[in-house]
Formats: C-alpha cells, sequence, structure tokens
C-alpha cells in the first residue's frame, strides 16, 4: 500500500528528471552514459590507462610487445609429418678417371702437344710433366691449360743450352 507520503517521493523524483532531462546539466549528465567501444586511443591521454584501471584477465598475449610475456613450459614433441617427395636424380657421377698421355721431345727450344679424351669421357684436369735430360736444360710450362675439344694443351720452352727435354702432356678423362 502507498502512502501520501510514498507518493510524494515519487512524484518530485519524476519532476527532477523530468526537468534537469530538458535542461544542459540533464543531457551533459545523460552524455557521461557511454555506448561500448566509444572511447579509443584517440580519446585518452597519454598515460592515462595505468595497470590498476585495466580489468583483470582482459588481455591477450597479442597486446603485448615480444619479449614482454615469459616464455611458458615446453610442449610435448609432436608427431612426426608425412614424408616428402624425392628429389630429382642426379648426374652419375665418374666412376674410373683415366689418364691419357702424349709424351714430347724438346730438342730445340719449344715443343707442344695435345692430348685428347676419348669419345664418351669427359676431361676433369691435365697438365705436364717434365724430365731435363742434358746438364744446363731447363723445361719452362709456356701453357698448360684444357681445349675445347676434350682435350689438354701444353707448349714447353727448353730453357738450357741445347740439351733435350723429354716432357709428357696428360688429360685426366673420367667416364660416368
Amino acid at each position: 500500500m502507498t502512502t501520501p507520503k510514498h507518493t510524494t517521493v515519487i512524484a518530485i523524483t519524476a519532476l527532477v528528471i523530468a526537468v534537469f532531462g530538458a535542461t544542459p546539466l540533464g543531457h551533459a549528465a545523460g552524455q557521461l552514459i557511454l555506448p561500448k567501444g566509444s572511447v579509443g586511443s584517440a580519446q585518452l591521454k597519454a598515460s592515462a590507462v595505468t595497470g590498476l584501471k585495466v580489468k583483470d584477465g582482459s588481455l591477450a598475449a597479442a597486446d603485448f610487445a615480444s619479449g614482454q610475456l615469459p616464455a611458458g613450459p615446453k610442449g610435448e614433441k609432436g608427431d612426426a609429418g608425412p614424408k616428402g617427395d624425392a628429389g630429382p636424380k642426379g648426374e652419375p657421377g665418374a666412376t674410373k678417371v683415366t689418364q691419357r698421355v702424349s709424351d714430347l721431345v724438346v730438342s730445340a727450344t719449344v715443343a707442344t702437344a695435345t692430348v685428347y679424351c676419348q669419345p664418351g669421357e669427359t676431361l676433369v684436369g691435365g697438365g705436364f710433366y717434365a724430365n731435363t735430360g742434358a746438364p744446363g736444360s731447363y723445361a719452362l710450362p709456356h701453357i698448360s691449360a684444357p681445349v675445347q675439344n676434350n682435350g689438354w694443351y701444353v707448349l714447353v720452352l727448353n730453357s738450357g743450352a741445347g740439351g733435350t727435354i723429354y716432357a709428357r702432356s696428360y688429360a685426366l678423362c673420367s667416364t660416368p
């Protein structure tokens, strides 16, 4: 049962709400009630939000900079993944290396020799060596280099006083 006193209090309260709702003060009070999500970075002053103002449990790991959160315990090892596809088959490697030779006799001042790999072989290296025959004769390699036709070319100089030099040009040839 409502008493006349209660009725009067309710009526005065309704009148105050109606009067203040229509005034600038009432409008300002109504604007203090903010809709959800209406305040963002642009509305906040620097350092306005502190740890005391943040609700516990409301932040996610993505809200923190890298390295700010301690690492959790190491997890268990996962299952092995599926086996990958086999890579492309490589070319067969050399199974045999043969030395092909060509002898030189350097009795004058210059001698040359070219030695070639056989068909089906591939040049993998080459060179020359010499055995001085007469005292005072020295073999000087002037050119020792591969040639385009799958061989090795050598040009040897005899720097001595006319003694004979025996030299050998060689090509290292491989077969797959």
